[in-house]
């Protein structure tokens, strides 16, 4: 049951010491206490809120957990993958599902208006994938949370 360091795991394994508790451990407490043993309840996979390192659980709009397909990668986890980027980070996660986007709307609506002045006029033509792929510096301003609006 790897990965239940202190972070905590992932919902799956989770589940799985929960139910190797309820197999293991319950059937040998004595007969007065397994009445009394109730399993915690496991977290749902929904609802998930993605909040911003410094702000009071401030959720980020479009900050949703990137679409998976089943068989091949969708097009958001490629483009992570291929820039090592951190698809569980919530800022990056909001620029991954405004691939199609243009540059101009996404800033005006989720990052701070000062990171035109470090962009160059050719990334302000382009959407979000375009940007992200052809310019190391637009990758950072679009990704970095230190730009995002609060």
């Amino acid at each position: 049951m790897g990965g239940l360091g202190k972070a905590g795991g992932t919902i799956f394994e989770k589940t799985k010491v929960v139910q190797w508790l309820d197999k293991n451990i319950v059937p040998h407490l004595p007969a007065k206490l397994r009445g009394q043993y109730k399993c915690p309840p496991t977290e749902k996979p929904t609802g998930q809120v993605a909040t911003v390192q410094g702000t009071t659980n401030r959720v980020l709009p479009k900050s949703h957990p990137i679409g998976k397909s089943l068989g091949a990668a969708s097009r958001a986890e490629q483009i992570a993958r291929k820039l090592k980027m951190n698809a569980s980070s919530p800022t990056t996660r909001q620029v991954l599902n405004s691939l199609d986007m243009p540059v101009e709307e996404f800033i005006s609506k989720y990052r701070l208006a000062s990171i035109w002045g470090r962009l160059g006029s050719e990334v302000r033509g382009m959407t979000v994938e375009e940007a992200i792929t052809s310019s190391k510096m637009a990758r950072k301003l679009l990704v970095d949370g230190r730009f995002a609006r609060k």
